[in-house]
């Protein structure tokens, strides 16, 4: 996630940096095109980063206390992979159309901009179902760090921080599982 966070924070910056001091129409396609591979890249981390370690935890959650956390998984599962989904999707009808396959038709532009606002739509769900999850956690186990890196996670250019709070205060948490300090 944290991987991913700087991919697609980046990529834009980037994309401008490049094409700021040219008119030329074969760089600005390139940038736009670079771009499109560097958000396809940071989807494909995205995917990895969901399904090995984010969803497995709230899935676990969801079979211990399922009243607390059914439905925040939920939330993340249909948020975050139907977002992803929806992206990668319109991500390669992008492609195809830009070499020629679809040949710029305006039933598949339509397509294209309705399969983006699902996309968007679905990962808002997904973030949404995130910071409850952090909030129940929070709850759960009584540590204020997964309420403060749900708040952080509510400011963009804070989200970072909150996934290096989590990973530090989940792994804090497992030793102490482990060593028997926290009952389940």
């Amino acid at each position: 996630m944290i991987v991913t966070s700087i991919l697609l924070g980046s990529a834009p910056l980037l994309a401008v940096l490049g094409s700021l001091f040219t008119f030329n129409v074969d760089v600005v396609v390139s940038v736009i095109l670079s771009y499109i591979a560097l958000v396809f890249v940071a989807l494909i981390l995205l995917l990895a980063a969901v399904y090995a370690f984010l969803l497995p935890s709230p899935r676990t959650m969801a079979v211990w206390r399922p009243e607390e956390f059914s439905t925040v998984y939920s939330l993340l599962v249909a948020g975050y992979a139907g977002g992803l989904v929806s992206t990668v999707i319109t991500l390669i009808i992008l492609v195809l159309d830009a070499i020629g396959v679809t040949s710029g038709d305006p039933i598949v532009v339509l397509l294209v901009v309705l399969l983006f606002v699902l996309g968007i739509v679905l990962f808002i769900v997904g973030w949404i179902g995130n910071i409850a999850y952090f909030l129940k956690l929070r709850d759960v186990f009584n540590f204020s760090v997964f309420l403060v890196a749900g708040i952080l996670l509510i400011i963009p250019l804070l989200s970072i921080i909150s996934w290096i709070l989590t990973y530090i205060e989940a792994s804090s948490i497992e030793k102490k599982i482990l060593i028997g300090r926290i009952k389940l």
